[in-house]
């Protein structure tokens, strides 16, 4: 029986396009259904929307829905994916499997894997392959059963065990980004480009995979843009941020990507100096002493955030020093706000004047700035009391071999993410090899994110997962 669309439905069903703005009329109607048991037609929701004011394009959008109620699959696969491109437990999987699949493309190998590894093991092969939800959560997309048969033929043959001794020396964990600019001058940034320091970065907290690190360099610099979390400045705009900031404007003539140890994983060189602009963030309290604006702020506006929370953000032309009787630097400067009538949260300078798409791009790598600021500031603290600073090569794992004959053996890495996942996260449990019916949620695809929406799961775990920065398939992954 439809419902009757009084005022409180009107006000749900408004409220649930805010929360969810890439989920279109279809996967509202079903939304609906399912959390409030409210049954609308999708033009009776289009209705709505146009009597309000909300423009909808017509067609299917760019978002899917996935693990309807009912349906054996959760979203826990898609957590130990985003997981993973930190870990890169597959991806070592995948490099020793290949020797011994030399007919099988990369991409195809990890494609079996992912099925192998994230399937319902209630469910057959065949069962799994037919599930899109399952697909799309696994990152297969269209798969070939002749393919994995033809895979799991030759398997035992190959007599292959997954050696997790070797496992941490494959990683290549990188602490640092150090910097060379026209001029001769160095400066040093941690791998997640976090702050700047004065040498090798100490702290295993804020590194990085080599590929995920260099990911992020290349993004940047595609980008014609460098950016940073956050600057370390007390009072006045800190040495290390100025002379990070100059040597963006003269040119990066290399980049090196170091290990913990300091050594060069790999480095970038550039045949001319790469001019780029820069965009850094920064406490409003505790950047507040040296900066003299040099003309009046703009009206606040609003910018939406792939995380769900929204900004409003205003910019003023101002200078900032490094004391009271330098020049310093002259930036546009961008104080951002969670309600317009309020103090700012958070400020960001930047030499460009068309500084929207760069604010788009911080809060992709950066959805809380506010928030991730003093929990750093307690790591740098406890640090320098002496407690330890645990890098991606610091995960526990089990030292044994995994035998790799059968496909039913693929579920051990499953769980062996699963168990890395819930050491790493502060509010475990996520299930191992069983499939959790509490788990129940929704996919939204964004242009360069992935959004999962999931009722039953604690907000102190969604947090500490949107802070930690993971991707799927190169796009960002949030957990709301």
């Amino acid at each position: 029986m439809r419902a009757k669309i009084n005022p409180r439905v009107r006000s749900l069903i408004i409220s649930a396009r805010k929360k969810n703005p890439y989920l279109g009329v279809r996967a509202l109607s079903r939304f609906l259904d399912e959390k409030h048991k409210i049954k609308l037609s999708k033009s009776s929701i289009q209705n709505i929307f146009s009597s309000r004011g909300v423009k909808e394009r017509k067609g299917r959008k760019k978002s899917i829905t996935l693990y309807k109620k009912g349906e054996n699959y959760d979203c826990f696969p898609l957590l130990l994916r985003g997981f993973d491109s930190k870990f890169g437990l597959i991806d070592y999987a995948v490099s020793s499997l290949k020797p011994f699949f030399p007919q099988f493309e990369e991409d195809l190998l990890r494609k079996i894997t992912g099925l192998l590894v994230f399937r319902v093991p209630a469910l057959g092969l065949k069962e799994n392959i037919a599930a899109r939800g399952f697909l799309r959560a696994a990152g297969l997309g269209h798969l070939s059963l002749g393919k994995i048969n033809e895979f799991l033929k030759t398997l035992p043959a190959a007599n292959l065990q997954l050696d997790l001794a070797g496992f941490k020396e494959t990683r290549k964990e990188t602490r640092t980004i150090k910097f060379y600019f026209e001029g001769g001058a160095v400066s040093y940034c941690d791998a997640a480009m976090t702050t700047f320091w004065r040498g090798d970065c100490p702290m295993g907290n804020f590194s990085a995979p080599l590929t995920r690190a260099k990911e992020i360099i290349t993004r940047m610099l595609s980008a014609k843009a460098v950016l940073v979390n956050y600057t370390k400045s007390f009072g006045y705009l800190s040495p290390l941020a100025l002379d990070f900031l100059n040597g963006l404007t003269k040119g990066v003539k290399e980049i090196e990507f170091l290990s913990p140890a300091g050594e060069a994983w790999e480095k970038i060189s550039f045949p001319a100096p790469v001019k780029t602009s820069f965009f850094v963030g920064y406490h409003p309290r505790f950047l507040s002493q040296g900066a003299a604006y040099l003309s009046r702020q703009t009206r606040i506006k609003k910018i939406p955030s792939p995380a769900g929370q929204d900004f409003f953000y205003a910019s003023a032309l101002a200078r900032f020093s490094r004391d009271k009787d330098s020049r310093g630097i002259i930036v546009n400067n961008i104080p951002v706000f969670r309600k317009k009538k309020a103090l700012p949260v958070w400020c960001f300078m930047t030499d460009r004047k068309d500084f929207l798409p760069l604010l788009g791009n911080y809060l992709y790598f950066w959805p809380f700035p506010e928030k991730k600021f003093p929990d750093d500031l307690e790591i740098f603290e406890n640090f320098f009391k002496g407690s330890p600073a645990p890098g991606i090569a610091d995960y526990p794992m089990p030292a044994k071999k995994i035998p790799l004959a059968k496909a039913e053996d693929f579920i051990e890495i499953k769980n062996i993410l699963a168990a890395a996942f819930n050491r790493k996260m502060p509010a475990p449990p996520v299930p191992t090899a069983a499939s959790s019916p509490d788990a129940a949620g929704y996919l939204a695809v964004g242009k360069n994110f992935y959004k999962i929406i999931v009722k039953d799961i604690s907000r102190t775990l969604k947090d500490a997962f949107n802070k930690e920065g993971f991707y799927l398939d190169n796009k960002r992954i949030f957990l709301l």
